[in-house]
């Protein structure tokens, strides 16, 4: 009896260490590129505070820019996604045929990678809300955290915020600006940009850095010509 009770809780022991390895292995998730080549995507500013804050004085309601994917290129750690981009114009002009510049986003296919920067991103992978929270989880101690596909950075006093919100697709569909809890600007994909009651608000897209959190990076780009 004693030797088929040792022999029993080795092969409980084995057993437990398989279904581990299982898990680790198994439970690891594969994120996906899912943009392609020639996807387009429009960015319109829809919402300015602009009196308070000097660097958003040079953006209007309805401003808008595009960007053009032209190349993706899987790596090993990443996907090399290229792109036109065209500037910020004026609600009502009409893009021209030829881009202003063009880009490129290393999007890493691990999201706790030191290399994985989300600040200036455009795309992540998918499932969206297993990346952003992987992402989060590896960088929390930066000011960021996530809930669902919204991956949120923080200032370390908690007074400024960008909340930036991605379709199931792993492409940025709105960026909201907060300061001191009052949303000062917010970028939308697609559409034309409208007044909101008491407030004269543009919305852009891209992520830089103000006053220790990250700044839709639109207006630096913006602000800079």
């Amino acid at each position: 009896m004693k030797n088929k009770g040792k022999l029993f809780s080795i092969v409980v022991l084995l057993s437990l260490s398989l279904l581990a390895i299982s898990t680790n292995v198994f439970g690891q998730i594969t994120y996906t590129c899912e943009v392609k080549e020639e996807d387009e995507f429009i960015f319109t500013v829809t919402t300015l505070h602009a009196e308070e804050y000097g660097f958003l004085e040079q953006l209007s309601v309805g401003d808008k820019m595009k960007i053009k994917i032209t190349d993706i290129t899987e790596e090993t750690d990443y996907f090399d996604v290229e792109y036109d981009e065209w500037a910020m114009i004026s609600k009502g002009e009409s893009f021209s045929s030829t881009a202003d510049s063009n880009s490129w986003e290393d999007v890493y296919k691990d999201p706790s990678d030191p290399e994985a920067l989300l600040e200036l991103s455009y795309f992540v992978l998918t499932p969206v809300s297993d990346y952003l929270a992987a992402f989060a989880e590896a960088n929390s101690e930066e000011g960021y955290s996530s809930s669902g596909n919204k991956l949120t950075k923080s200032s370390y006093d908690s007074t400024s915020q960008i909340i930036t919100t991605f379709d199931s697709n792993g492409v940025v569909s709105k960026d909201e600006l907060k300061l001191g809890g009052t949303v000062v600007l917010v970028l939308s994909r697609g559409g034309d940009g409208s007044s909101i009651p008491g407030y004269d608000l543009p919305i852009l897209i891209g992520l830089t850095t103000i006053a220790g959190v990250s700044i839709i990076y639109i207006v630096k780009k913006k602000m800079l010509k």
